[in-house]
């Protein structure tokens, strides 16, 4: 037994025979205290046996150029080995004592996806003192490292996911300060986002015209950093009705004998219309026109089209889509 074993069991035994039970007590616990010895002496005594193995998980460090690289996953930070020696060593390696890293440098940290365990095997064995590597068990060691990139996108606002109050639609220019932002982060995550980047607003009801700060970073990949985090967003909106006119249609290249002319000479039209423009829009003569050119000889149709309307008039569609003509016998 070493030097360093017999130490260790003095102690131990020191320490119970301190714990032995007075007379006054009963057996059971004498018993417990001699069955402990006994297995403190049985383990001490098979550390000292030179032909042990196990498996260890040994500690990997990677050294390469931090600056402009990004970590998009945790580096591993354990290979798993199998050693074999004195029980004492590998107890020591088992529990972590006297275990520094094994370097591993990166000399082109993007281009690296793995490194194959067994290329490594020479500097596992030169960091593993008093013990024996039998193999590696680890068969790769997987790397994420990307290049840090930067990139400039415009902001523009998702209409279709505002929420706004029931008829009321925007009426003014959108304005977004500062109309840019820059992102920074993984060149293989910026290269998938798009040159514009749309943004959201709150869940609020939008009833009223609308000047407020707004994040930019909802939908951002967790990855990315963007500059700035907030932009001012403003715009004006205002209640709208809908609106139906009845309008003739005129026909055009149509034949000048009458031989052929349309079924219907008035369509409905509708419309979305700010509730301050009802006064102008009756006041104007919308024009709807079917030109003979646009025929469909398989149903005998033209398509009437609004030529002329008030651009304050919004969603305009024409009912029926399409007119009938008619033959002479």
């Amino acid at each position: 037994m070493s030097k360093h074993a017999r130490k260790i069991l003095k102690r131990v035994f020191n320490q119970l025979i301190w714990l032995l039970p007075s007379p006054k007590e009963g057996n059971i616990k004498a018993i417990f205290l001699c069955i402990l010895i006994a297995t403190t002496f049985w383990f001490f005594n098979a550390l000292n046996k030179p032909d042990y193995s196990t498996a260890i998980d040994y500690p990997v460090a990677f050294d390469y150029n931090h600056d402009s690289t990004y970590l998009l996953s945790p580096l591993p930070e354990y290979i798993q080995v199998e050693v074999s020696g004195g029980g004492w060593n590998l107890l020591r390696k088992t529990l972590r004592f006297d275990r520094p890293p094994v370097n591993i440098t990166l000399d082109s940290p993007t281009a690296t996806k793995y490194i194959e365990a067994s290329t490594i095997r020479s500097l596992v064995e030169n960091r593993l003192e008093d013990v024996t590597l039998d193999y590696i068990i680890t068969d790769t060691l997987p790397l994420n490292i990307d290049k840090t990139s930067s990139k400039k996108v415009v902001l523009a606002l998702d209409t279709s996911r505002v929420n706004f109050a029931k008829q009321y639609r925007i009426t003014s220019s959108i304005h977004i300060s500062p109309p840019t932002a820059s992102l920074t982060g993984p060149a293989t995550i910026l290269a998938k986002v798009p040159d514009t980047l749309q943004l959201t607003v709150s869940d609020e009801v939008i009833g009223k015209n609308f000047s407020e700060e707004v994040q930019i970073t909802s939908d951002i990949n967790e990855h990315l950093q963007i500059t700035p985090e907030e932009v001012q967003l403003s715009f004006d909106v205002a209640a709208f009705s809908l609106y139906k006119k009845e309008v003739a249609v005129t026909a055009i290249d149509f034949p000048d004998d009458l031989s052929v002319t349309l079924s219907e000479e008035y369509v409905k039209i509708s419309f979305w219309l700010q509730n301050n423009y009802v006064e102008l829009a009756n006041n104007y003569a919308f024009q709807v026109v079917a030109n003979f050119k646009t025929l469909n000889a398989e149903d005998s149709t033209v398509i009437p089209v609004l030529k002329s309307y008030p651009d304050f008039a919004k969603d305009i569609t024409i009912t029926p889509s399409k007119v009938k003509v008619t033959y002479a016998d």
